[in-house]
């Protein structure tokens, strides 16, 4: 099976095949003359890191992250080891303007795309963060930008898919239930 993933005019092409993924690209280039740039190190702002001998990819997206602290910190010495304080410190504070609004539904959008490409450790919280996109308060926008210094902190973190990613590590993988990570200390 072969997977072919377009945004305006990129496209990347997988499949477990390489000889499918060769002839793929010979049809399109036939057919529409497209130019190959070679195997894949950034799509979408999201870089790419394959190894193939060791059979394993790393996504991370560190370039898009030190912008984006540059945007909304303004400085790049704000660092938090915290995801977020607590969810009671995000309820509550005064209803933000509409730039404010704009500009914390702007930020949310970004925390959202991090999220869902290269950074499920921060879901929980961009979810929290995301139940006021319509009516953002000074709380939730305080909360927003905890999470950017949170970014900043680990703005080199990597997503690691592959055969070893976790065989030499030592470690087992371990779920929770309380993916919230216990924040609400109503209910721990």
């Amino acid at each position: 099976m072969t997977i072919i993933t377009a945004y305006v005019d990129d496209m990347l092409i997988t499949s477990p095949s390489h000889t499918e993924v060769s002839h793929t690209k010979d049809e399109i280039m036939a057919k529409w003359g497209m130019e190959d740039k070679g195997p894949v190190k950034e799509f979408l702002g999201v870089r790419i890191d394959q190894d193939r001998i060791r059979r394993r990819m790393t996504l991370d997206l560190t370039a898009y992250i030190k912008a984006m602290v540059r945007k909304w910190l303004q400085t790049t010495d704000l660092k938090s080891w915290v995801l977020m304080q607590s969810l009671t410190g995000v309820t509550g504070g005064n209803k933000c303007d509409s730039l404010a609004a704009k500009q914390y539904q702007e930020l949310v959008g970004q925390l959202l795309w991090i999220s869902n490409t290269a950074r499920p450790d921060i879901s929980f919280t961009v979810g929290t963060l995301a139940r006021y996109m319509s009516s953002p308060t000074s709380n939730a926008w305080k909360a927003a930008l905890h999470l950017v210094k949170y970014l900043n902190q680990t703005s080199e973190y990597k997503l690691l898919f592959g055969d070893e990613a976790n065989k030499h590590s030592g470690q087992q993988i371990v779920t929770y239930t309380d993916a919230n990570l216990a924040l609400d200390p109503t209910n721990r």
